[in-house]
């Protein structure tokens, strides 16, 4: 229960900050977990704590976010799975996947008009024996950019490496002293070689990328 109320102080205050004035506030218990809803003047927020669907509508009635959310990260609610952003009148904006608050996989974002407008790729960076870093996502893999006519607008690609840094360390014993440790900290750089295309289609330049 602490943890739902520590949710909702989290995730749906901002929209109070930022001027949205607060219309309709009620909860309710399912048997399963709490259904929160929220409405306020141009949107209404619908978050289900038992499977995680949290829904955000606009004054039109349409869909413009539809993802899930999830404790299966630890002590906090954090984006946990397939994640849909759409326009005003229900378009298609981007689709992606989160894992524990961070973009997983592949990711597309789209115009208006429903052409593809940029493709992502992450992946996770796990940390070894020479990295102090924790689990994280970086762009890696294929890039693409597009025209709002379809045609390609950039084409490359990033790649994930460890960028040898010297860094505080705390001791984890009394008198706890910080330490200076070289230690290995992820980064993604734009990698091989990129392709900048004109609006009809033909070659802009080329930029190499090698590390």
């Amino acid at each position: 229960m602490k943890l739902v109320f520590l949710f909702f102080i989290q995730f749906f205050l901002p929209a109070i900050v930022f001027g949205q004035s607060l219309k309709k506030d009620t909860s309710y218990y399912n048997g399963c977990g709490w259904i929160k809803e929220r409405t306020y003047a141009d949107s209404t927020i619908i978050f289900n704590s038992c499977t995680g669907e949290y829904n955000v509508f606009n004054k039109q009635g349409i869909t413009i976010i539809e993802g899930r959310m999830g404790f299966n990260c630890g002590c906090e609610f954090l984006k946990n799975g397939i994640w849909i952003e759409r326009y005003s009148l229900g378009e298609l904006l981007s689709i992606g996947s989160y894992d524990c608050g961070q973009k997983s996989g592949e990711w597309i974002y789209f115009y208006e008009n429903g052409n593809k407008k940029k493709i992502e790729n992450y992946t996770k960076f796990y940390a070894d024996s020479t990295s102090i870093a924790m689990p994280s996502t970086f762009l890696n893999g294929n890039y693409f950019e597009f025209y709002n006519n379809g045609n390609i607008k950039v084409l490359g690609s990033y790649e994930i490496k460890l960028a040898i840094d010297c860094v505080d360390v705390i001791i984890p014993e009394p008198p706890y002293l910080t330490m200076k440790q070289v230690s290995g900290i992820p980064k993604n750089f734009m990698s091989g070689t990129w392709y900048y295309y004109e609006k009809n289609g033909a070659l802009k330049r080329k930029e190499n990328h090698e590390n």
